[in-house]
């Protein structure tokens, strides 16, 4: 079995259970500093997990009492088992290595001069009962142009609000592949998957979607793009051709 059919079989057993742990979750109601208009959680997008894991939702900015609650409480890594096998998903992290892994996503991602150089500090952790939903969040401003980053042990939302002379003269149609070239690393590959897309979800929101090629998942082929015509935010699986062991939802992180 070739390994992009391995891991696809891996993928719809996975997300066959999440679908059913996950549909009764409570919504995310949308905060007033709210940086796109946010989807229907129910929409049908044939990319990654978006309905079972419920991606929709990784938009919305939590409150301050959100996150006051989720603060990491606990240490909940333990170590390997014995005689583990590498391809066997590890089991949760520290928070301090969490935070560590999450920078590094970022700094992969992201051109260097859109990172503050206090983006650590600025790195949320939040801690759920289940290690699997537990993320990592933050929001900044370079320029005008507000950064929103939201990321799981397995993949990571960035959500992007451009100052309007970042995009001056861009139509809306193409506002995300200017958004793609300006501020992502190979940015300009990005800007030339091809993606098809969903209109009508609702009124002005478009959604978009692109299958990896076939030698195997790389950040860059993002999966999914959400925009407004205003804002625009990009999922991306954290996985690349030169990783051994990838991430899939489920893996318990922190």
């Amino acid at each position: 079995m070739t390994r992009s059919v391995a891991l696809g079989v891996l993928m719809c057993v996975t997300l066959t259970c999440l679908g059913v742990a996950l549909a009764d979750d409570p919504p995310l109601p949308p905060t007033p500093d709210q940086w796109i208009a946010p989807v229907a959680d129910d929409v049908d997008v044939p990319y990654f997990s978006w309905v079972p894991e419920q991606m929709a939702r990784w938009v919305v900015w939590p409150s301050d009492e959100y996150i006051a609650e989720r603060q990491p409480q606990r240490d909940r890594s333990q170590p390997p088992p014995p005689g583990r096998q590498f391809k066997v998903p590890p089991g949760p992290e520290s928070p301090s290595s969490a935070r560590s892994y999450a920078r590094t996503w970022i700094d992969i991602v992201l051109k260097p001069e859109w990172i503050p150089p206090d983006l650590t500090d600025r790195l949320i952790l939040l801690q759920e009962d289940d290690p699997s939903r537990s993320s990592v969040i933050c929001r900044y401003e370079i320029n005008g142009t507000g950064i929103q980053i939201v990321q799981r042990k397995w993949a990571l939302c960035v959500v992007v609000r451009p100052a309007p002379e970042l995009v001056k003269g861009v139509h809306p149609v193409l506002l995300d592949q200017a958004l793609m070239r300006a501020l992502f690393r190979n940015g300009d590959f990005m800007a030339r998957c091809p993606a098809t897309w969903r209109q009508g979800l609702s009124p002005g929101i478009a959604v978009g979607g692109h299958s990896p090629e076939a030698d195997g998942p790389r950040w860059w082929e993002w999966s999914v793009c959400h925009t407004d015509g205003k804002s625009v935010a990009l999922y991306f699986g954290k996985s690349s051709v030169d990783i051994q062991l990838l991430s899939m939802p489920g893996d318990p992180w922190f």
